[in-house]
């Protein structure tokens, strides 16, 4: 009889240690979210960052995740999830830009109640490679030399090219850029008095340019 008892005594915990095993699952499979889009956009210094979701539940918080590569990334911003709804919820925020990269990756990623992490949507920020040109006379050259002065963000092989306003090329210059701030000397004493066009150009077809005008 001893036996009997114990081994209906053994029958009702492992029953109860099943229905308590099934109803967690039950509770960690209630995190659902119905996501419509993920968007950021530069505008002068700062990445304006928006997304969409029409219903969520059992979420916890969304990371806005930044990459040059698509395989190292690293955080940006956190924004608390507005808690449970049917109704379509907009998130937007903004953070100060920090240029790492011509392109650079983002992504929007999910953590719900449980710690599980989902991946919802990507986009990309393009930026000008070459930018900032700048024609800076020399003293006591004016009419002979100047400084055209630019930015890059990346090194590359380039040439410079200096056209006349009837589209005669005056000079082909190869160049070498380098990241960030470039200088280089131009001599103009030979030029005809008028306007010229003197553009920057790198191997990856990446350009800028800016109006010359020589006087007599």
């Amino acid at each position: 009889m001893y036996k009997v008892i114990a081994v209906h005594v053994l029958m009702l915990l492992l029953c109860s240690q099943v229905n308590y095993s099934l109803a967690n699952s039950a509770d960690s499979t209630g995190s659902t979210i119905d996501f419509e889009m993920f968007e950021v956009r530069l505008s002068s210094r700062v990445v304006h960052i928006h997304f969409e979701v029409a219903s969520e539940k059992q979420g916890q918080f969304f990371i806005v995740e930044k990459s040059i590569d698509e395989e190292t990334w690293n955080s940006v911003t956190t924004l608390t999830t507005k808690g449970d709804h049917n109704e379509m919820e907009k998130y937007e925020t903004s953070i100060i830009d920090f240029a790492d990269g011509v392109i650079e990756y983002y992504r929007l990623m999910r953590i719900d109640m449980y710690g599980d992490t989902t991946e919802l949507g990507q986009d990309i920020i393009r930026r000008k490679a070459l930018k900032n040109i700048q024609l800076v006379p020399i003293k006591g050259k004016t009419h002979k030399e100047i400084f055209v002065t630019y930015d890059s963000m990346i090194s590359a092989e380039g040439i410079m090219t200096v056209m006349a306003r009837d589209g005669t090329i005056i000079e082909d210059v190869d160049i070498s850029i380098s990241m960030g701030y470039n200088r280089f000397k131009l001599i103009i004493k030979g030029y005809d008095p008028g306007d010229y066009l003197i553009t920057i150009r790198d191997t990856n077809e990446n350009k800028i340019s800016k109006r010359l005008v020589v006087y007599k």
